[in-house]
C-alpha cells in the first residue's frame, strides 16, 4: 500500500507547485493513504483519526500565528523591526 499514497503525493504536489498553488506535502500524503484504504474498503479507515486530522489542518495555521504573534510582541517590542 506503500506506492500508491507516495505516488498521490508525489503528483499532487508537482501539480499544485505546477498551477502555482501551495501545498502541504504531509495533507497531500495523508490524502493518498486514505485514498488506498478506500480502495480496500471504506471500513479500513479509521473515521476518528480522519475527523482528528481534518481539524489539525485548520487549528495548527491559527495556532501558529498566534504563537508567532505573541513570540514577536515579547521578544521584538521596542524594537524598529514591528512598525506601530
Amino acid at each position: 500500500m506503500g506506492v500508491g499514497p507516495k505516488l498521490a503525493q508525489s503528483m499532487t504536489a508537482h501539480l499544485a507547485a505546477s498551477l502555482g498553488y501551495p501545498t502541504s506535502m504531509n495533507q497531500a500524503l495523508i490524502g493518498g493513504v486514505a485514498g488506498a484504504g478506500a480502495a480496500r474498503g471504506l471500513k479500513t479507515i479509521d473515521l476518528n483519526a480522519k475527523k482528528e486530522i481534518v481539524l489539525s489542518w485548520y487549528l495548527t495555521p491559527v495556532v501558529a500565528g498566534v504563537v508567532s504573534f505573541g513570540h514577536t510582541v515579547l521578544f521584538c517590542k521596542g524594537s524598529s523591526e514591528i512598525s506601530e
